[in-house]
């Protein structure tokens, strides 16, 4: 903008010095015109009577005055009127040229600034968003990291308990080569005191000696054959140790799992009953702009059905099924006053089977001399689900929403 003003202010003192000049030009002229023809008439000795005369002539004569005055004054200077207002009019246009291109720098400037504004306002979002990203990112390393270092932690703790079976199992084991050697240190005496006897009576002495021997060796070979046996007793203990810590272990994980298996199961069934409640509730509201009078119709079903199940065109199990729906709701049609019966299932995720015991139960329904439409409700709508409800023309709802192509589906399978 500053440049603007600068460059509006030049041109504003070049226009000044150009009238400046022609001015400066007319009136030189005009004084060396004027001199000129004062000088002629100074030689032609006009009299003051002589000059009267000659201006009563100019004035009742104006074909005489324009003469003079072309005479006089150069036709350059006489257009000169003209060409200052065109140059006046010229920089009026080039005022509000400058003033027009002024505005719209001016507003391209702000409305550069409001975009700046706005892309630094959505570089701060990203920014806070990126932070908060990170922040999760290395609270997820921290849990990661903590769960790493308690399992690392009970891994050592198992392999501590594991060395200390076989540190055990080795003291033991050494204590049992110490018993040996002291046996065979006590059997190296005896045998010592056993010689000291045979060289005192050589003949009786010689086949004790063997006896001796055949009793050491058959001590030696017991005390090694326990020892080695007392060692895979020690290593098989150890391993059975570590077999139990594992059987520990996978047991543990296994009833976590089952755990969690039991609460996501206990969690859908608690989302089933608060949907089964929300659309016992709310069935007027959701039904209201196509049925009129809609209400409970459990109990007046339950007694219609009795008299087919004790006629047997209804079996036991069927006359039970009904009965388990959700939401048996019954009203008029807005459209043409006819009276049907809804038989809803309700659950937070429908499955394909609840759509085929709606369907099912209006099949009996139906049988009972009952028009009925079955409708199938819920949060979330598998596309396999979906897909069997347009199949078996039951009635989808979502969100409390129902869904007018599948109504109408169903209404025409009805007739």
């Amino acid at each position: 903008m500053r440049r603007v003003g600068r460059y509006g202010l030049g041109l504003q003192i070049q226009a000044e010095r150009g009238e400046q000049l022609l001015l400066s030009v007319f009136f030189a002229l005009l004084k060396r015109s004027l001199r000129t023809r004062l000088e002629r008439w100074m030689v032609m000795a006009f009299t003051v009577k002589q000059f009267w005369e000659f201006i009563q002539l100019l004035e009742t004569q104006p074909e005489l005055r324009s003469e003079l005055r072309r005479l006089l004054i150069p036709e350059a200077l006489i257009d000169l009127p003209r060409s200052l207002q065109a140059l006046a009019d010229a920089q009026r246009r080039l005022d509000e040229t400058l003033a027009q291109v002024t505005e719209r720098m001016e507003r391209g400037f702000a409305e550069a600034a409001a975009e700046r504004q706005r892309i630094w306002e959505t570089i701060e979002r990203l920014t806070e968003r990126m932070e908060r990203g990170f922040a999760e990112a290395a609270a997820d390393r921290e849990r990661i990291w903590e769960a790493m270092r308690q399992g690392f932690a009970e891994a050592a703790a198992d392999r501590q308990r594991i060395w200390e079976a076989m540190r055990q199992g080795f003291t033991e084991a050494a204590a049992d080569r110490e018993r040996i050697w002291e046996a065979m240190r006590q059997g190296f005496a005896e045998a010592a005191a056993d010689r000291e006897r045979i060289w005192e009576a050589m003949q009786q002495g010689f086949a004790e000696a063997a006896a001796d021997r055949e009793r050491i060796w058959e001590a030696m070979r017991q005390g090694f054959a326990e020892a080695a046996a007392e060692r895979r007793q020690g290593f098989a203990e150890a391993a059975a140790d570590r077999e139990r810590i594992w059987e520990a272990m996978r047991q543990g994980f296994a009833e976590a799992a089952a755990d969690r298996c039991q609460m996501r199961h206990d969690i859908a069934r608690l989302k089933g009953l608060t949907k089964e409640t929300y659309y016992r509730d709310r069935a007027v509201a959701i039904f209201g702009h196509l049925m009129a009078g809609g209400r409970d119709a459990t109990e007046q079903i339950a007694r219609h059905l009795q008299s087919f199940y004790k006629e047997k065109r209804i079996t036991a199990e069927e006359y039970q099924s009904v009965l388990d729906a959700d939401l048996l709701f019954r009203g008029r049609l807005v459209d043409t006053d006819e009276e049907v019966l809804l038989v809803l299932e309700a659950s937070w995720t429908v499955h394909e089977e609840d759509v085929e015991r709606a369907a099912q139960r209006a099949q009996i329904l139906r049988r009972a001399e009952l028009p009925t439409l079955p409708v199938a409700a819920g949060e979330e709508w598998p596309d396999e689900a979906r897909a069997l409800a347009h199949q078996r023309h039951v009635v989808i709802i979502q969100d409390g929403r129902v869904d007018d192509e599948s109504w109408r589906t169903a209404l025409a399978d009805l007739r």
